[in-house]
């Protein structure tokens, strides 16, 4: 009898521990679980993308038991974060107002998002062609480029790379190298040449311009698409 009493005894103990083990478990998983989650809100909303679109690959958080009880938990991450690669976190843990653990974490993170690909191969100086596919963020070592309209390519683009920032800029009015005509005001004596434009400019930029007519260089302003206006110098 006695040994049944302490084998129900001892049963009912390893029961006790089993369910106590259990729910250190489950608490330990909550804790991972909120910080996980709360990685995933912070960037979602910093880069106005999809929460769906963001998967937790790698956390680094350990030794969670010491706060399985917690009730509140911090979860920061820096403001210059630009979340490639590991993403430096900070994790404070409290339980009744008193700090229970404190982590400095690296996560790495997956990010999806609608990026800009070349949809051919594009050369230097020549317009930029692209659509949008969904491309890993976090594997960019620079931005991607936000303004592709009026683009041109600084640099060859492989078709099927994603577009980034430094890659391209605005198309100017003219290039290096057009044949602009050449606006001569002095009064109410209007010439008009040609002449072969020496740097790219938008319209309203002053630039240098080799006349035809001197073969010279003069200063005037880009005031149209293809026309230099020079102004009577002021004495």
């Amino acid at each position: 009898m006695l040994w049944l009493l302490a084998s129900l005894a001892q049963a009912e103990q390893l029961s006790y521990s089993a369910a106590s083990s259990a729910l250190e478990v489950e608490a330990e998983v909550d804790v991972i679980e909120i910080v996980s989650n709360s990685i995933v809100d912070e960037i979602a909303v910093r880069l106005d993308i999809p929460k769906e679109d963001i998967k937790v690959e790698y956390l680094g958080l350990g030794n969670t038991r010491r706060c399985a009880q917690a009730d509140y938990i911090d979860v920061n991450i820096p403001d210059r974060e630009d979340f490639k690669g590991p993403i430096i976190t900070y994790v404070s843990a409290f339980e009744a107002g008193t700090l229970c653990g404190k982590w400095t974490i690296r996560p790495r993170v997956a990010i999806w998002d609608m990026l800009p690909v070349a949809a051919q191969d594009i050369q230097a100086g020549e317009a930029i062609v692209f659509e949008y596919q969904r491309h890993r963020l976090d594997q960019l070592m620079l931005k991607p480029a936000s303004v592709l309209d009026g683009t041109i390519a600084t640099t060859q683009i492989t078709e099927g790379s994603v577009i980034l920032w430094n890659q391209v800029r605005a198309k100017p009015d003219n290039f290096d190298g057009d044949s602009v005509i050449l606006l001569y005001n002095g009064g109410n004596l209007q010439i008009k040449t040609t002449g072969t434009l020496m740097s790219d400019a938008f319209i309203g930029d002053p630039v240098k311009v080799i006349s035809m007519a001197t073969n010279s260089v003069v200063q005037g302003t880009l005031s149209d698409q293809g026309v230099v206006e020079i102004q009577r110098s002021r004495k």
